[in-house]
């Protein structure tokens, strides 16, 4: 086996936190996965698999959990949890959606990351469009 040489201009490397939002972007397709299949049986009159959609959830959840819970007063974490372990599907779902919406916020699945400027300062625009 040949060692690495970092030093080498040939090894590819990754920092631990862009290794940690493709793993939250995989495990998020993994749950959108699961969710379809979900409605996919539900529409079709047969019984949805409910347990992949709430263990794939849950698995996303538990990737972004320190996280989340320092944005929130422990009253709010605590509601999230308990709304996440809901026997009500529906509640789950919804749930699903507030951390969505959250990781978006967070910018861990957020594509459009445009530098944003002062357009009326034609210095700053230059600037902010590497001109």
């Amino acid at each position: 086996m040949e060692d690495i040489d970092i030093n080498n201009n040939k090894t590819v490397t990754s920092s631990p936190t862009e290794l940690l939002k493709i793993n939250i972007l995989i495990k998020r397709q993994e749950a959108l996965d699961a969710i379809e299949k979900y409605y996919e049986y539900d529409y079709s009159g047969a019984q949805p698999p409910e347990h992949k959609v709430r263990a794939k959830i849950r698995t996303l959840f538990n990737l972004v959990r320190a996280s989340f819970k320092r944005d929130h007063t422990n009253k709010q974490f605590d509601n999230f949890v308990k709304s996440l372990n809901d026997k009500d599907i529906n509640k789950v779902l919804s749930t699903f959606e507030e951390l969505d919406d959250w990781m978006y916020d967070k910018k861990l699945i957020r594509f459009d990351n445009i530098k944003s400027y002062d357009a009326t300062n034609v210095e700053l625009e230059n600037e902010a469009k590497s001109l």
